[in-house]
């Protein structure tokens, strides 16, 4: 799948950004990259969808835990990382005139360093890892539109940790990123256990939070052929699934969009939710009600002979 070579190297600069003393390369990044790009075939799970789980992972982390860099012992390898990042920094500001710099040491918070660590304090986070399993936590979607039956968070924690040991990584930090991916589902009912999975799961589930929650249900739901409302047989809208035999983004609003604030592990990402929640909120009122006007309106009105 080809995409924008400026919006990689944007992606890789937002990523140095916040994690300066990582381990990770470049070309690492871009390898784990290219293998989540040949698997996106959804366009509400698409690779703009994991660029914005794998910046808000990065941002909780930089509020909820220090990062590993903190404690590993600085070596040569880094240099040369941060050689080859500041390349790619300099070819997105050239390419992307409207990239902004300024703000790089005016006091936000660094992963690397914890600075202003305000966050609940569950430990160190593995930036590395967590950086792997959010470009690598919805790879097993494809399976999953091929086989309803199959859980894309299993699927896809497999995939990812055979495609990590092939590419060079230790049987445990691989698992590591399969559990992250493996319990990032709203409804696997298996918990994250570790830093890295909830800050997953959370950067997942800001996703179905505010205007973009809404909005990616509703393409979610077009793709799938799910309408937009169905109608009980008094005329009324169907909002809480009472046994229908299809589903509807109103009721998939009431079943999960409007219970996801209270499912959150980490402070920052409770934050974020909430700043969100009331656009959500004003929405899925807006659209019952003129809805609903219009039944009430018209047909329902009507006093058939």
């Amino acid at each position: 799948m080809a995409h924008d070579g400026a919006a990689d190297a944007l992606v890789w600069y937002n990523y140095r950004k916040r994690t300066k003393g990582q381990h990770m390369t470049k070309d690492e990044f871009a390898g784990i990259e290219s293998y989540m790009l040949g698997q996106m075939r959804d366009s509400a799970h698409d690779r703009h969808h994991v660029y914005r789980v794998l910046n808000a992972a990065l941002d909780i982390a930089g509020h909820e835990g220090t990062s590993k860099a903190d404690t590993d012992t600085e070596d040569n390898s880094n240099v040369d990382a941060d050689t080859r990042a500041d390349g790619v920094i300099e070819t997105a500001i050239e390419e992307e005139g409207d990239v902004d710099t300024s703000n790089e040491d005016d006091g936000e918070v660094d992963v690397d360093t914890g600075t202003d660590n305000d966050g609940d304090g569950d430990g160190e986070v593995d930036v590395d890892v967590l950086i792997a399993a959010c470009l690598l936590h919805d790879i097993g979607r494809e399976a999953q539109s091929a086989n309803p039956g199959l859980c894309h968070a299993q699927v896809g924690g497999g995939m990812a940790f055979g495609f990590l040991v092939r590419y060079g990584w230790s049987d445990s930090r691989a698992a590591h990123v399969k559990d992250c991916i493996t319990t990032h589902r709203f409804r696997a009912g298996s918990a994250p256990q570790s830093i890295e999975a909830k800050i997953l799961f959370d950067a997942d589930k800001l996703e179905a939070s505010g205007s973009i929650g809404i909005a990616r249900t509703l393409i979610y739901g077009g793709q799938v052929s799910e309408p937009m409302y169905i109608m009980d047989e008094g005329g009324g809208i169907v909002v809480d699934g009472g046994g229908a035999d299809i589903s509807s983004f109103m009721q998939e609003y009431n079943y999960k969009l409007k219970k996801v604030y209270g499912a959150f592990y980490t402070r920052w990402a409770k934050e974020i939710a909430a700043c969100r929640q009331a656009a959500a909120i004003d929405f899925y009122e807006s659209l019952h009600s003129e809805i609903s006007e219009n039944y009430e309106n018209g047909i329902n009105k009507y006093r058939f002979t």
